[in-house]
């Protein structure tokens, strides 16, 4: 009989579980964040000094973004907005911790304070 109780007991821990979350609800999706196109084209990011490098844009205002090409790629990546949903929502630009866009190894790159390789513009 004891058996018996345990069996739902294990079933019910294992329903009752919180769901972990998935990556896609963990990231900004495409929509409210950054276009697909930008997302999927590739873009030079290769520098000789720091004033090489900028933030690329995206659909929606960012605090700081992780995409950082070679200044020569702006318009490039300016043109592929064009392709951005105007009608979806935008995320609240919050703050973004100190940070700095650099040349690092020859490549563009966001880098943060504390971080490696993290210094002052040049």
């Amino acid at each position: 009989m004891r058996r018996l109780l345990l069996v739902p007991l294990v079933f019910a821990s294992f329903a009752c579980k919180p769901e972990a979350p998935r990556t896609s609800d963990a990231q900004v999706p495409p929509a409210a964040g950054s276009s697909s196109a930008s997302t999927t084209l590739s873009y030079d990011t290769s520098c000789r000094a720091d004033d090489d490098c900028a933030p690329a844009p995206g659909c929606c205002p960012t605090p700081c973004t992780s995409l950082v090409v070679n200044v020569k790629e702006l318009p490039r990546v300016q043109a592929s907005l064009a392709s951005c949903d105007r009608s979806a929502p935008c995320p609240s630009a919050g703050g973004c911790r100190t940070h700095a866009y650099l040349c690092n190894g020859g490549r563009c790159a966001l880098v943060y304070a504390g971080e490696p390789g993290y210094r002052e513009r040049r």
